[in-house]
């Protein structure tokens, strides 16, 4: 079934081949970290603490 293919088909694939061969590993990074369960939970309990200081007056 390749014969049914046009001509510039073949080019495109031979090209993508070229840069699928030069493509270099990439490690990812993660950039932002996002917060633990321990961190959540003290910025609640932090946000709780100051609701109350500031509903008091």
């Amino acid at each position: 079934m390749d014969g049914d293919k046009p001509a510039f088909a073949k080019e495109i694939e031979d090209k993508a081949d070229d840069i699928k061969d030069n493509l270099k590993h990439v490690k990812t990074e993660e950039k932002i970290k996002l917060p633990t369960q321990e961190e959540i939970e003290a910025e609640k309990n932090e946000n709780k603490e100051s609701d109350t200081k500031g509903s008091g007056s």
